[in-house]
């Protein structure tokens, strides 16, 4: 019998609806007698089905690429994923993977480089601990305290243009309040109020909200925005992130969500328990997840003068790169493949071609330090492929051959083609998204060996 067949009666009412786990199991053995070295195509959402898109606390707050929550569903429904571990997402973003994870009875861990998304994830996974009732009357006092106080905080400089002077207004004298507030009440209420102030500050911007990229909206319903529209608004924005959260069940297994550098072992659990990796690692160059949340990381307090350009710096993917970074060797990079698709690359656009450079270096390092420092018995990764200056960049390939590099063996390889996942539409001239999903499945077998003997 699987692990899986052993959780608490709370997940499999979740879990094992409609006979998904026998279902499941059988069709992770149906894909593995293939064989792993053919590409089998798969639709993960034909395979576990329609789900609610208010299903628990996913729909809390909106972030580019969000991993399709089909994909883990299945996994930990199918007995690949043990009962008693845990699973480990480096790059968790707004969560999907850790929530999935923990409405599967597992304990997560997530880390991410960008504070936004680790706030998000943290405020999805978290178990409120209160009644919406008690939020509702949190956000009532923010609010009249912020109506009638003088006390501003003022963000960033760049954050001003992108509000009406009586929005912009009232939102600096609310996070000022709501600054206050967090320091009386716990983490979990001060936290959703810091991600409603947040909310409450991209709804009334004048961006396009068709864009996930700040892009000025020429007639933007928000030109004229007034302060009891702010304050209606984070009142509003609130109530709906408290019905959310109090979703959360109260005896949800641990979830630890980490604001830190995937490169660096200090940033990785070292589990007492069996790990499993499953992941979905930033595209190089492709999407903007700092840009993304530029507005939010300012009013949070996360953006200096110059912007989100330091939160950039320690994220995977950057477009902006310093001189040293600019000046780096492919000899870097430990696949001779890999090597030569960047030398390409640097034929035709030498700039673009750094920006992968430092990408594929970047990853080896994470991949390398976390593998070796978290020791996951299985790694499941999901990624797609790259079109750069007219190259197709097989980036998916080059990732898994790194996890083949620290002793892993493929058990199964799959092609999921993309329908509706919420990918940044702002891009480079010369870059491309991917139109596809490719998921890995790996077991731990043995030491790190030669990369050239990759998957």
């Amino acid at each position: 019998m699987s692990d899986l067949a052993l959780a608490p009666e709370r997940v499999q009412g979740l879990h094992r609806s409609d006979g998904r786990l026998e279902r499941h199991t059988a069709d992770l053995a149906r894909l593995e007698s293939l064989g792993a070295s053919t590409m089998t195509a798969v639709s993960f959402r034909d395979l576990v089905g329609s789900l609610p898109a208010d299903e628990s606390s996913h729909s809390l707050y909106p972030y580019p690429a969000r991993l399709v929550r089909h994909i883990p569903r299945f996994f930990l429904e199918s007995g690949a994923i043990g009962r008693d571990a845990t699973v480990v997402d480096p790059f968790c973003g707004s969560g999907t993977v850790l929530l999935e994870a923990a409405l599967g009875g597992r304990q997560a861990y997530g880390i991410d480089s960008n504070p936004v998304a680790a706030l998000i994830a943290e405020v999805k996974t978290t178990p409120l601990n209160a009644e919406k009732p008690e939020i509702e009357a949190l956000a009532r006092a923010c609010v009249e305290r912020a109506a009638a106080g003088r006390r501003k905080y003022e963000p960033s400089l760049f954050v001003e243009k992108w509000y009406s002077r009586a929005a912009y207004s009232m939102l600096c004298r609310l996070a000022a309040v709501v600054e206050v507030m967090c320091q009386n009440v716990d983490r979990p209420q001060a936290n959703l109020l810091r991600l409603a102030l947040a909310r409450t500050a991209l709804d009334h911007s004048i961006r396009d909200p068709r864009i996930p990229v700040p892009v000025r909206l020429a007639e933007s319903p928000n030109t004229n925005a007034t302060s009891d529209d702010v304050r209606r608004g984070f009142l509003r924005v609130t109530s709906r992130l408290a019905t959310l959260a109090c979703r959360i069940p109260n005896d949800l297994p641990t979830v630890e969500v980490r604001l830190g550098d995937a490169r660096t072992a200090a940033s990785w659990p070292c589990p007492e328990t069996p790990s499993v990796m499953v992941t979905s690692p930033p595209y190089g160059a492709a999407q903007k997840y700092v840009r993304s949340t530029s507005l939010e990381a300012a009013w949070l307090g996360y953006a200096d003068a110059r912007g989100t350009r330091t939160l950039e710096r320690s994220s995977i993917g950057r477009e902006h790169l310093d001189e040293s970074e600019r000046a780096r060797s492919a000899d870097l990079l430990k696949d001779d493949e890999l090597r030569e698709n960047v030398e390409d690359i640097s034929e035709v656009d030498p700039y673009r071609a750094a920006i992968y450079l430092n990408y594929f270096v970047d990853m080896q390092a994470a991949l390398r330090v976390g593998l070796q420092t978290s020791r996951p018995e299985t790694v499941i990764l999901v990624c797609g492929t790259n079109r750069v200056v007219g190259m197709e960049i097989e980036t998916h390939r080059h990732l898994a051959r790194m996890v083949s590099a620290q002793g892993y063996k493929l058990r199964l390889k799959v092609r999921d083609e993309i329908r509706g996942r919420t990918l940044l539409t702002v891009r480079h001239r010369g870059s491309q998204p991917a139109h596809a999903e490719v998921i890995y499945m790996f077991d731990k077998v043995c030491a790190p060996a030669s990369i050239r003997s990759g998957a």
